[in-house]
């Protein structure tokens, strides 16, 4: 192959690969404009539609009908739990959301730590209702359900609830 031939292939290349970074721009500003920010999202479908909450943000609730358009709706913890700054007095946020439906309401999992420090605490909040236009909605803090400290081997984060076919709770964290 020709000089002139090698040029065009890298030519191609080029603008392939520019093609490419500027789908992923796009993307991440779609992403970023479209969306709002959290981390660790967990979803959960009810009867009407589904809800979302994300990490960062305490717990900002978010709902659709079809899991493509979103509505935010408001945080599930506006004022963190006192209780947390016992394991984590200077969390700056609550995290990991898990939501379930067990024993007649939703229940919402989330864990209260300090970046790289094994002192944590993991709760709970309830509501009757998911459904933020219904009666029964309204989340409320349950408390503690285990708490770490910097000493232990394991952290108190990232709970991750099921229920067996026996129907026993199960947790799994850290």
């Amino acid at each position: 192959m020709g000089k002139r031939g090698v040029m065009k292939k890298i030519d191609v290349v080029f603008a392939l690969s520019a093609l490419m970074a500027g789908q992923a721009l796009a993307a991440d500003w779609y992403a970023k404009e479209t969306r709002w920010a959290g981390h660790d999202p967990d979803i959960i479908r009810y009867e009407d539609g589904y809800a979302l909450a994300t990490t960062d943000n305490h717990m900002l609730m978010q709902f659709s009908e079809d899991a493509l358009n979103w509505k935010n709706g408001e945080p599930a913890m506006p004022k963190f739990s006192q209780w947390l700054y016992k394991y984590a007095p200077n969390m700056i946020d609550i995290w990991a959301p898990d939501i379930h439906y067990i024993g007649g309401e939703y229940r919402m999992y989330y864990c209260g730590s300090e970046m790289g420090i094994r002192s944590s605490g993991m709760g709970f909040m309830a509501s009757k209702e998911i459904d933020p236009t219904k009666p029964g909605y309204g989340w409320t803090d349950m408390g503690e359900v285990i708490h770490t400290v910097k000493s232990d081997a394991y952290n108190a984060i990232d709970a991750a609830v099921l229920k067996d076919l026996n129907g026993k709770v199960w947790m799994a964290f850290g």
